[in-house]
C-alpha cells in the first residue's frame, strides 16, 4: 500500500512539468488497474525514483531502466504490441472525449519511431507524445 501511494503521489508530481499543456484527470476505472502496472514494472525494473524525477522537469532520460519501465507499461496494460506500435485505440480512452481526435493525431504521428528494440521505440514514442501532445493526463 506505501508503494502505490508513492507513485500515485510520484505520478502527480511527473504530470507538474508541462505547463504548456491542459490536463485531464485519469478516469477512474482506468485509475487503479494502472496504478498496479506501475507498481510492478517500478519493481521489476528498478528504476530509480531520481530518473523518474527528471520527468517532472521535463528532462527524459536515456537510462536503459527507464526505457524497460516504459516497455513494461505499455506491454502490461495493452497500450502497445509486441513491436513497440502504440494502440491508439486503447490510449485514446485514457483522455476525455474532446481530446480524442487530437490525441489519435499525435500518436499516429509518434508512432514512426525507430530503435534497436522495442523498449527503444516505445521510449522514442513516449517522448514524442509528451512534446505534441496538447493534453496530459494525470492521476
Amino acid at each position: 500500500m506505501a508503494i502505490m501511494l508513492y507513485l500515485l503521489l510520484l505520478m502527480t508530481l511527473l504530470s507538474a512539468g508541462y505547463a504548456e499543456q491542459r490536463t485531464a484527470s485519469l478516469p477512474p476505472e482506468k485509475r487503479g488497474p494502472l496504478l498496479e502496472v506501475i507498481s510492478k514494472c517500478f519493481s521489476e525494473t528498478g528504476i530509480s525514483a531520481e530518473t523518474l524525477m527528471k520527468l517532472k522537469e521535463s528532462k527524459l532520460s536515456d537510462d536503459k531502466n527507464f526505457n524497460k519501465f516504459l516497455y513494461c507499461i505499455f506491454m502490461n496494460t495493452g497500450y502497445s504490441d509486441k513491436d513497440g506500435v502504440v494502440k491508439a485505440d486503447k490510449i485514446v480512452t485514457l483522455f476525455p472525449e474532446s481530446d480524442k481526435k487530437a490525441i489519435n493525431k499525435v500518436v499516429d504521428e509518434c508512432n514512426n519511431s525507430k530503435g534497436t528494440d522495442t523498449a527503444e521505440v516505445l521510449f522514442g514514442f513516449y517522448k514524442c507524445f509528451i512534446n505534441k501532445s496538447p493534453v496530459r493526463v494525470i492521476l
